[in-house]
């Protein structure tokens, strides 16, 4: 079985046995077929020799079927050979009144857990950066945002291919609040109170409130 590997970074097998999406125990000719002839077909698959003479015992229905999901998996990833993967990401700073909206990013986060952070997400493939605020605003916490800037991104210094698309939020309909897994806790911090917090997962964010200190 193919699956497609988070963020489009390309196919993975389920079992962990390559791109190829194969196994010589996969059942190219169905449950009660001959196990040696799914084995020599199977193997022919994962060698790439597919274009070479096939024995004539494989089962030509299910390779056809089986290669056509490959295909069209390929065509649904469409990342060019060789290319990095680009991770975009939008973050929301909420400004009201001189401070800054924070969330505590959960302990089980594979990525900065339990630091300082934003609300936001990753954005979706094809997706505008400004839908993305919308939705991931209105998925995590609860809001519309009604005005808001775009801010210098942030390279995450970890992952290169990882760029935060930061907003700048100075107006919303409703009020922030937890709405899923991402986050355990939302808090109000003066902008020069978050400057000095020990634990923000990212240290270019100190920059960045010293600058909308200045202007907001």
């Amino acid at each position: 079985m193919l699956a497609v590997g988070g963020g489009a970074s390309g196919l993975h097998d389920e079992a962990g046995q390559g791109p190829s999406g194969f196994s010589a125990t996969a059942g190219l000719g169905g449950a009660g077929g001959d196990g040696g002839v799914q084995a020599v077909a199977a193997s022919i698959i994962n060698t790439g020799r597919i274009g070479r003479r096939m024995p004539i015992f494989y089962d030509r229905v299910a390779f056809a079927a089986r290669s056509h999901a490959i295909a069209s998996a390929t065509r649904r990833v469409q990342v060019p050979s060789g290319e990095a993967v680009v991770t975009n990401i939008v973050n929301a700073v909420l400004l009201r009144d001189g401070c800054v909206l924070l969330a505590r990013r959960s302990a089980a986060r594979k990525a900065y857990p339990g630091l300082w952070s934003f609300p936001g997400g990753h954005v979706e493939r094809g997706e505008e950066f400004e839908r993305a605020l919308h939705r991931e605003l209105r998925e995590e916490v609860g809001i519309v945002p009604a005005e808001y800037r775009p801010l210098g991104p942030i390279i995450d210094p970890h992952v290169a291919t990882t760029t935060y698309r930061m907003y700048a939020v100075t107006a919303w309909h409703g009020e922030p609040e937890i709405l899923d897994q991402e986050h355990s806790a939302l808090q109000w911090f003066a902008l020069n109170a978050a400057t000095s917090l020990p634990d923000l997962a990212l240290e270019a964010y100190r920059p960045l409130f010293d600058g909308l200190a200045v202007r907001p």
